[in-house]
């Protein structure tokens, strides 16, 4: 049987996310320097799985699809959000351009929880908030070869004055697994999913690398 899981984020974190690339300009970073920095990031994603099937009809087939627990291959296998591996690298590359008086943290923040002003009100008014999140994950078969999957990850990084509740840079990442030997369900699953980890992994390294360059203008 031909089958996919599709893990499907909330794409809303309250609504469609906004993805577009924002720069922090020069100045309004120099403005910041020496404030304190909240990163901010949020609970696991809400997962939803589906299981698609050839059903025989005379000569041709049909193709059902099922609903699946996807959360429950992330309980059962322990996966992490990517994001936890998006935080520290960020941070140190925040950290290195602001030089903030502290650092504070705040996690599993409620996923609806997320715009400019209620982060800010959360970081007491002050300093720059990093917010941190994974938007999208999902893996799923290719077009032209049902029997082979790829990941698929989008994440999104911002930078908020807390002074004045504005965002001052985002910086979005979609992520797409490389072609070559992409695994079969079974072999992304088998181990504890070491396999979907290993590519959770590297879309989280990508990712951080990609957003700590582009959350500033050159």
């Amino acid at each position: 049987m031909k089958r996919t899981i599709w893990l499907a984020g909330a794409l809303a974190l309250g609504g469609c996310a906004n993805l577009q690339p924002v720069q922090a300009p020069a100045g309004a970073v120099d403005a910041l320097k020496g404030q304190p920095l909240t990163i901010a990031t949020y609970g696991m994603p809400n997962l939803q799985g589906t299981t698609w099937g050839g059903v025989a009809v005379g000569a041709g087939a049909i193709c059902s699809a099922i609903c699946a627990d996807g959360g429950a291959i992330v309980r059962d296998n322990e996966i992490r959000d990517p994001v936890l591996i998006m935080a520290p690298k960020l941070t140190a590359a925040v950290s290195e351009k602001l030089k903030p008086s502290g650092t504070a943290r705040i996690a599993d923040r409620p996923r609806d929880l997320n715009d400019e002003a209620s982060l800010s009100r959360d970081a007491g008014g002050k300093g720059v908030v990093l917010d941190i999140t994974t938007v999208d994950w999902s893996f799923i078969y290719y077009p032209l070869d049902w029997t082979h999957y790829e990941l698929r990850y989008t994440a999104r990084a911002r930078l908020i004055d807390a002074n004045t509740g504005k965002r001052i840079a985002q910086a979005p990442c979609q992520y797409k697994s490389p072609d070559t030997d992409p695994p079969s369900y079974d072999q992304m699953l088998e181990n504890k999913a070491a396999r979907l980890k290993a590519m959770l992994a590297l879309a989280g390294e990508t990712c951080a690398d990609q957003m700590a360059k582009s959350l500033y203008a050159p």
